[in-house]
């Protein structure tokens, strides 16, 4: 896949952590994709050469909870709140470096809310970020 070869091209490991007793969650599996989708392409494409993805769940109270974390260039802190904004890019000059629609995210938050969950990040400029989502488990 395209995220696969650019993954391997800066040299980015990704390691991937599931419980093996993680209950399974309610929502469309295709949306899901989408949503882990454009959470790994962009902690690719923002993370620096030779760099880390790591993502790692957890059951919390009802909602199996997902991390995918990166040793990127980080989002200063002013911008957090605004990249989940239609067309909002934390790079906004001409000589921009990262390709993309500034759509990712505000599909990644809305396909996440409409299966019941939310969305949120931390980050540190310079350190990387972490993006933290939840989806509600199928009770039993």
């Amino acid at each position: 896949s395209n995220l696969k070869s650019l993954s391997e091209e800066q040299g980015i490991r990704i390691t991937v952590q599931v419980p093996h007793n993680l209950p399974e969650v309610m929502g469309d599996p295709e949306a899901v994709q989408i949503i882990l989708g454009n959470l790994l392409n962009n902690a690719v494409k923002f993370n620096r050469p030779g760099g880390v993805v790591d993502i790692s769940t957890c059951e919390k109270g009802g909602f199996v909870e997902v991390v995918v974390a990166d040793t990127g260039i980080g989002i200063p802190k002013g911008e957090r709140k605004r990249i989940f904004e239609s067309f909002y890019q934390v790079d906004g000059t001409t000589t921009r470096r990262y390709d993309g629609t500034g759509l990712g995210l505000v599909l990644t938050k809305k396909l996440v809310e409409l299966q019941g969950g939310s969305i949120a990040v931390e980050s540190e400029v310079g350190k990387g970020s972490s993006f933290i989502f939840t989806l509600p488990t199928i009770e039993l």
